[in-house]
């Protein structure tokens, strides 16, 4: 249940409903206080931690992001939890550089014996944010190439903006936008606002301006939309698509008008 929460948490997050996010993490941190299990409450700081950090509340942050490391320190929880501390990774490289980098060893060591590619690319970008400098690069690239075999988009697009920073930093400006313009189009494929707009943010910031986004036509139809038009075509129901899509009927009916607006069906 704490794990599925915790998708849930991310998944909110990234699509900029941060008020329902904010709800499910109370409801997260709640349960793993009355379940009184090690492993309950690791899950529900990681991902309270990652969360604070998205919002842009670094105190409550960078707080999580310390007990949830003490808790690792002192338990003797699953270490495959290991594979999902990136977030509290880069909270870390805030305040204690030092305990990142140790988590971010440790993640990678994990993923490695794992073998799992969204796993490794995952833990790969959190290592190449503690290191950073040429080697951080290398293994910012790899974490890149591994999640987009993977067919982790949106984990592709969060290594593509720490990789065009680290490029940035090493004097490749033009790269670096190139790469934060990249992030920002699988941003916007997927419907993920709240990355779009972080995408968006460090390409302004590298001196860099998006390319015209399609507006017209099946390419400009976002993943989310895609999955209820199809359904649509098939004969469902709004409420037949909202039931299979765990979605709401509004939900349903926002994105159908916004695709019948692209696909100029009136």
């Amino acid at each position: 249940m704490i794990t599925a929460a915790g998708v849930a948490v991310q998944t909110l997050t990234w699509c900029g409903r941060n008020e329902e996010a904010a709800g499910l993490v109370d409801r997260l941190d709640a349960y793993a206080q009355r379940a009184g299990d090690v492993q309950a409450r690791i899950w529900a700081a990681l991902n309270i931690a990652e969360h604070a950090w998205r919002t842009g509340d670094l105190h409550t942050a960078i707080d999580t992001g310390l007990t949830c490391l003490e808790l690792l320190s002192s338990s003797h929880a699953d270490h495959r939890l290991a594979l999902a501390t990136a977030p509290v990774v880069r909270v870390l490289v805030e305040c204690d550089h030092a305990s990142a980098q140790r988590l971010a060893e440790e993640e990678l060591h994990q993923a490695s014996a794992f073998g799992a590619p969204r796993a490794l690319g995952i833990a790969l970008r959190a290592a190449g944010l503690t290191v950073r400098g040429g080697r951080g690069q290398r293994l910012m690239e790899e974490s890149a190439a591994l999640l987009d075999e993977a067919g982790a988009t949106l984990e592709q697009a969060r290594s593509l903006i720490d990789l065009a920073t680290l490029r940035f930093e090493s004097g490749h400006t033009r790269l670096a936008r190139e790469l934060a313009r990249r992030s920002l189009q699988l941003a916007q494929h997927c419907g993920a606002t709240a990355l779009s707009n972080r995408a968006l943010d460090r390409l302004r910031t590298l001196g860099g301006r998006p390319r015209r986004r399609r507006t017209v036509g099946i390419q400009a139809l976002t993943e989310s939309e895609r999955r209820v038009v199809v359904l649509a075509a098939q004969g469902l129901t709004n409420r037949e698509i909202a039931q299979q899509l765990f979605i709401t009927r509004r939900t349903v009916e926002n994105h159908l008008t916004s695709s019948f607006r692209k696909l100029s069906i009136t």
